[in-house]
């Protein structure tokens, strides 16, 4: 077993997306304006040190991802701010979950094609995400998580029956 397997990933219930609600579903802007995907993370040691965290504890979010899935019946992705820390939990980050369908409402398309085209028998979406401080546009990185062959052998029969519906 890998040495994350038994973590608990935190979930925010959506309030770690709250600041962002206008950086991602605003129409003041174009979404390419909004959604800036070209910044380099080592200009912020929260964004960097969440998306090391992200890498170490991958087996842990293709889990949480997977069962996502699973229970959304529908593909979508993990979402973590940089900026924000569950009060339960304020030394980890806290995740939320958002579906293609609620993605779809950015209008941005390299956050739609991302999860449009994974596999999610395969592979689970992590979003990292720092909101700036106007509240008006996000900086955001992605990392595609591999599942754990135990664990897509395990689901096999519902990701299929899933996906065929997609």
């Amino acid at each position: 077993p890998h040495p994350t397997h038994d973590a608990r990933i935190q979930e925010t219930g959506g309030l770690a997306l709250k600041p962002a609600q206008r950086a991602f579903f605003g129409r003041h802007r174009h979404a390419t304006e909004r959604f800036l995907w070209n910044l380099g993370p080592e200009h912020d040691e929260r964004v960097e040190g969440l998306l090391d965290w992200v890498d170490t504890m991958g087996w842990a979010l293709a889990n949480l991802g997977l069962n996502k899935f699973l229970s959304w019946r529908q593909r979508g992705a993990l979402f973590a701010s940089a900026d924000f820390r569950p009060w339960e939990s304020p030394e980890e980050p806290g995740f939320d979950w958002m579906t293609f369908d609620e993605v779809q409402n950015t209008l941005d398309k390299t956050l739609q094609e991302s999860i449009a085209t994974y596999d999610p028998a395969t592979t689970a979406l992590v979003f990292v995400f720092l909101v700036s401080k106007s509240g008006s546009s996000v900086a955001i990185w992605r990392r595609k998580v591999s599942i754990p062959p135990s664990l897509q052998l395990k689901h096999n029969i519902e990701i299929q029956r899933i996906k065929r519906k997609l």
